[in-house]
């Protein structure tokens, strides 16, 4: 057999090797010359390349970690990598708690003498199946992370992590905060207070330097917005009124949503109505949203990482849309009254979801 058989192989025999390997060999195949790096990144490119993917995996003991492309309906399973690439044991016991850029930022938390506890946080990308890991944040006994963030790709020198951890004091009624930033590395903390015990973190987001995180407030006629201004080491909570008559339920989900500088606020009163806010910094107030125009929102099951996009290419089809992460599919919500409710449009079944599943953004694989 010739020295260089495998390079001229012929395309239908080249396609039929593509579609018997796995994820990350189909990546690596690129590498192996040059008649065979355009037609693999030609099938890479063809599986909707400006529309997020899925991962799902069952939380902390990986058993089960699938990437899933939703929209050609094919899922990879990255067990045996994450075994054979010695990962797994870096991902066990982690939970997760947010996705962008396409890495996931995990944690995990380690008991320490005297009840004090530390967590440990990295950054997972499937795609490559790299790892980041950062050093370890300590905390009391009696403080837990309820939500982490952060406000670049990992990979950027200027990428900041954010973290709320809350001590709730009964005895005075009030929740104080632990703010803590991760930057180059290095974690920096400090204690601050909210005048109402009720309150508890659902989503964060960040845009323009500052992180921004909403409080659900149950049965009030207001809810909250916290700021926090990574250069100047400041933060404020800020208070608004939701319309006349209306107030979140024991059910209600937050999540925040930043889009080309806006900032937006997707509240859930029940499972089929949907109502969509936007943010005037100038006037500090919320208006309904009746219309995304070119813009399309994914949502995670739980208020962790939502994500918007233009509609383009391959998104044409979901416009003017929220499409919703659920347990054994995805659904579409549209506006289609004067009222600004968002209400079920279509549901498209087709995996069944292990225990945590987020949407995740595609790869350039042209980089």
């Amino acid at each position: 057999m010739a020295r260089d058989s495998w390079s001229v192989l012929p395309t239908d025999l080249l396609s039929l090797v593509l579609n018997l390997v796995s994820f990350h060999d189909l990546v690596r195949l690129t590498a192996v010359c040059k008649s065979w790096r355009q037609p693999v990144l030609d099938g890479l490119q063809r599986r909707h390349p400006n529309l997020p993917w899925i991962i799902s995996f069952d939380n902390g003991k990986f058993r089960k970690l699938d990437l899933c492309d939703p929209w050609l309906k094919k899922s990879y399973s990255l067990v045996k990598t994450i075994r054979r690439d010695g990962v797994k044991k870096l991902l066990l016991g982690t939970s997760a708690h947010a996705s962008k850029y396409g890495w996931l930022l995990l944690s995990k938390q380690e008991v320490k003498s005297h009840g004090s506890s530390s967590i440990s946080y990295l950054f997972y990308n499937p795609f490559c199946n790299k790892i980041i890991k950062l050093p370890p944040l300590y905390l009391s006994k009696d403080k837990h992370a309820s939500k982490a963030m952060f406000s670049t790709t990992p990979t950027a020198p200027d990428c900041v992590i954010f973290v709320l951890s809350q001590v709730f004091v009964t005895r005075e009624k009030k929740v104080i905060y632990m703010l803590s930033t991760c930057k180059d590395k290095k974690w920096t903390s400090f204690l601050t207070t909210d005048g109402w015990g009720g309150s508890y973190v659902q989503d964060a987001v960040h845009m323009d330097g500052k992180f921004y995180c909403v409080f659900n407030q149950l049965y009030r006629s207001y809810f909250k917005l916290g700021i926090f201004n990574v250069a100047l080491q400041e933060w404020s909570i800020e208070q608004y009124y939701w319309p006349e008559g209306w107030f979140m339920q024991n059910r209600s989900m937050h999540y925040l949503i930043e889009f080309d500088g806006e900032l937006f606020l997707v509240t859930t009163p029940c499972s089929f109505s949907w109502k969509i806010w936007q943010f005037d910094r100038s006037r500090k107030t919320w208006t309904r949203t009746k219309s995304l125009g070119d813009r399309v929102l994914f949502l995670n099951h739980m208020p962790s990482s939502p994500s918007s996009m233009a509609a383009v290419g391959e998104a044409m089809e979901f416009a003017n849309m929220i499409v919703h992460l659920g347990r054994s599919g995805y659904k579409t919500f549209t506006c289609k009254d004067d009222q600004g409710d968002w209400t079920h449009h279509q549901t498209r079944d087709w995996y069944r979801r292990p225990e945590h599943s987020f949407w995740i953004d595609s790869p350039n694989f042209q980089t």
